[in-house]
């Protein structure tokens, strides 16, 4: 009897917790999910694959299995670079010892602080060509490891293995 109870709690689907992401729900814990419920989930079978028509109707319904890569607009990146982050700091920073130099400084004004301003601003161009340069080789290492991903995938349909473009 009470191998019996063990049986049934597997086949009894547990509570999922779901959460709302762009419409659709999604289940949080598919590792949690023994085999068969995996199965039931996701309309398949682990021996046989999934059916060709329901695949071409997740086809239809889903489209392809790509990843869109985001369009960034160059203007608002190098704005980014010159005033994300530290950059919008030292950027008060060289205004204000600007200012105590000549309008806020008068009649006795230090030339430190116009040294010190410009300076500031001289680092925050570094700041910036520093991270364009960050991001142009983060970007040129991505292409080359999107470059290595295989260009078919070996899938299961009808209980027979298949070989589809990625």
């Amino acid at each position: 009897m009470e191998k019996l109870k063990q049986k049934a709690k597997h086949l009894i689907l547990p509570k999922k917790p779901k959460k709302m992401v762009n419409g659709p729900q999604i289940v949080e814990n598919y590792h949690k999910l023994s085999l068969l419920e995996l199965e039931r989930e996701f309309k398949t079978s682990i021996r046989n694959g999934l059916d060709s028509k329901l695949a071409g109707e997740f086809l239809a319904k889903n489209g392809k299995n790509k990843i869109k890569p985001k369009k960034a607009n160059p203007i608002i990146k190098i704005i980014s670079y010159f005033f994300s982050g530290f950059c919008a700091l030292l950027w008060i920073a060289g205004i204000v010892c600007i200012l105590a130099w000549k309008p806020i400084g008068e009649p006795n004004s230090d030339p430190v602080n116009l040294g010190l301003g410009i300076l500031l601003i001289v680092v925050i161009f570094l700041q910036a060509t520093f991270n364009a340069f960050q991001d142009y080789s983060s970007g040129k290492v991505m292409k080359s490891i999107k470059n290595m991903m295989p260009s078919i995938a070996i899938v299961i349909r009808d209980g027979h293995e298949h070989e589809i473009p990625v």
